[in-house]
């Protein structure tokens, strides 16, 4: 069983640098140069910083600053620092003012962007799935490593559904990419992103160590439960985050200098980085680390509660509806996002509490902002009206998501805005 297991996965890598040779060369054809010098298989390193960066939008100055950071630390003989860079040709002039797809292998060395520059692909739409899976198939194959931490920089909506494509796979939550597509509201669905990490665990039999979502509203347990078996540790904010996002130079720096630390202790750091960043700041913001290996058991205890919650004869619907009402706004965009702790708070039963010590467990490192000091860091959809909750339904088949095919959530949904 343990030989044709691997015989498996190795005739998935296989087909899967095929197709990165056959996609890479193919949706290629306007480059003007081929770097194709630093693509060869280098030795393992301990870490790969990898950063899926799509900027081709109106954040696209951050991006540019934020890797400027990374150059401050660059690569060396335990970590590989790697950006896939999509820009914009409309926002930011500077370092060139390209306006496709490069990949980047950061040094400290040199001064420019361009320098760092070792493959280009021409204009790519990064709210592909395809273009998301082969970056992290170039980088497994010609930089491999033993731990990988993975930053997915964009816009980020949640499950939040655009609804203005017509989809058969939707919950379309992040990445915008202004070019390519069909516009600026293109966006990757969850269902998309999660099947990418899959398929990149599978071929290479490993996980992504650290995710952690440089994007706006994005550690919803929604989005958490369906990317679990791909990744160790999840790290995010529910709310919305400052274009200049996560201190890139601190992160660096930390994994840098600390190459045998554990895939655990650098989530941690990303949280406390985070918080030493914007403390001192105006924004409100929710932010944690989630332990995957605990999401199972966190949302088997929220079934129960739904169970619970479905059979009660005596619960009082209107003025459940009425108290959640009130609740905090973890995200000013959309408030149909709530706050789980504060939400098991409102419920305040047995199970509840039975709950919330699950919760603690899934969450391992969390800051948030003095406004938001109830929180959890950690949020779920609930539509406030019938008419929204059908516009989830319908627009972003949302209930298309492992969270609602495993759970009783959305019947409760459906049960208490009935």
């Amino acid at each position: 069983m343990k030989e044709e297991k691997y015989w498996l996965i190795n005739l998935i890598k296989f087909f899967v640098i095929v197709n990165l040779f056959v996609y890479s060369f193919s949706s290629c054809e306007n480059e003007t140069t081929e770097k194709i010098n630093s693509l060869y298989v280098h030795k393992a390193k301990k870490w790969n910083y990898l950063i899926y960066m799509a900027a081709d939008n109106n954040l696209e100055r951050f991006a540019i600053k934020n890797v400027l950071d990374l150059k401050r630390v660059g690569s060396n003989d335990n970590l590989n620092i790697i950006v896939l860079l999509d820009r914009s040709p409309r926002f930011d002039k500077s370092e060139g003012d390209w306006t496709d797809t490069k990949l980047l292998y950061i040094t400290k060395e040199t001064n420019s962007l361009n320098d760092d520059v070792i493959y280009e692909y021409g204009e790519l739409n990064m709210t592909s799935p395809d273009v998301l899976l082969n970056f992290l198939t170039t980088c497994e194959t010609y930089f491999p490593s033993e731990k990988t931490v993975l930053t997915i920089w964009s816009h980020g909506r949640g499950v939040y559904p655009d609804g203005t494509i017509p989809s058969s796979v939707s919950s379309r939550a992040i990445i915008d990419d202004y070019t390519t597509g069909y516009g600026a509201k293109n966006t990757m669905s969850i269902i998309d992103f999660a099947q990418s990490l899959e398929q990149y665990s599978l071929a290479f039999n490993k996980k992504i160590d650290v995710l952690q979502f440089d994007a706006c509203e994005m550690q919803m347990i929604e989005v958490c439960y369906q990317i679990q078996n791909s990744c160790n540790y999840i790290v995010g904010a529910e709310t919305d985050i400052p274009g200049m996002g996560s201190d890139y130079f601190e992160i660096a720096n930390y994994i840098s200098a600390n190459s045998n630390a554990l895939e655990k202790d650098s989530a941690e750091f990303m949280v406390a980085s985070f918080d030493e960043l914007y403390k001192d700041s105006k924004n409100s913001y929710s932010y944690c680390a989630v332990d995957s290996k605990k999401i199972n058991a966190f949302v088997a205890s929220w079934n129960a509660l739904c169970k619970k919650m479905l059979e009660s004869e005596v619960f009082s619907k209107n003025d459940f509806l009425e108290r959640r009402s009130k609740f905090d706004a973890v995200s000013a965009s959309y408030p149909e996002f709530c706050d789980i702790r504060e939400l098991l708070d409102l419920i305040n039963n047995e199970r509840s509490i039975e709950i919330q010590e699950n919760l603690d467990e899934v969450i391992i490192a969390s800051v948030k902002s003095k406004d938001l000091e109830n929180t959890s860091c950690l949020s779920i959809n609930f539509p406030y009206s019938k008419q929204l909750l059908g516009y989830y339904q319908t627009e972003s088949k949302y209930e298309i998501l492992d969270f609602y095919k495993d759970t009783l959530w959305d019947e409760c949904l459906n049960w208490l805005l009935d």
